[in-house]
């Protein structure tokens, strides 16, 4: 895949974190690898700290449980009308990290993925799976770098908790803003930060933009990190843009 830059300077200071966001004196836990659950919005910090996990980050996940890739690729695939050509449709991992929603997703048939994320280690991880067709450093704080409609499915996985819901636009928004109408949205957001973002969703229903096809119960976030445990759920949230899909998909250049 080929990493591209973000388009302007006024979108590339602070840069899209793959899973939470750190800081970059993070302590570290009893297995040496970064305390996540209380971590601030520093997006240049963060950007840090994730290319020095980089290189160990799936094998650490992996030990703490995690599945939420998953469980969203699964999403996605379920909530797509029966008989869609998945192989067509055009698919925006936000914060892609090192690239685990890529295969899960090409599993499923899906083959034109773009990747986009805070840390350049972690984006050179994903790019290693041969998944992802381009890769962009971005930050989802900021307005994102594509215009309306120009993907099919987007999916933010792991991310959307450490972002700023007062933004305007806020990272909801953007994701929402770049599906095309009947598309499909499916992010997790952590029970503890999830109430701002519950505020932000329910405005996009009310405004008709959104319908949510699917919210989950609280499940197991890192139940295998003594920081999360049974203490700290996630949300699986799975949303349909307002309108009929178009006949061809959006630009992402």
């Amino acid at each position: 895949g080929t990493r591209l830059p973000a388009p302007s300077t006024s979108m590339a200071g602070a840069l899209l974190m793959p899973f939470v966001i750190l800081p970059l004196t993070a302590s570290k836990g009893s297995d040496g690898a970064p305390a996540l659950a209380g971590m601030s919005t520093d997006p240049s910090k963060n950007r840090d700290t994730y290319d020095r996990f980089a290189q160990t980050y799936d094998r650490q996940i992996s030990e703490w449980g995690y599945d939420m890739p998953q469980r969203a690729a699964r999403a996605v695939a379920e909530h797509l009308p029966e008989g869609t050509a998945r192989g067509e449709l055009r698919v925006l991992d936000a914060g892609a990290g090192t690239g685990l929603m890529g295969p899960l997703l090409a599993d499923a048939g899906f083959h034109d993925l773009v990747g986009m994320d805070v840390s350049p280690n972690m984006l050179r991880e994903a790019e290693r799976s041969g998944r992802y067709g381009r890769t962009v450093v971005h930050d989802c704080n900021e307005p994102w770098p594509f215009p309306d409609g120009a993907f099919d499915v987007t999916t933010c996985v792991g991310t959307f908790t450490y972002f700023d819901p007062e933004r305007s636009p806020n990272a909801l928004e953007e994701m929402v803003r770049v599906t095309k109408p009947g598309g499909l949205s499916v992010l997790t957001s952590r029970e503890d930060r999830h109430p701002p973002w519950k505020l932000v969703l329910a405005r996009l229903k009310d405004a008709g933009e959104v319908e949510e096809l699917h919210h989950s119960e609280a499940l197991p976030y890192l139940p295998n990190n003594p920081e999360y445990g049974d203490e700290i759920g996630v949300y699986l949230i799975v949303l349909r843009k307002a309108g009929s899909p178009a006949s061809t998909a959006g630009s992402c250049a």
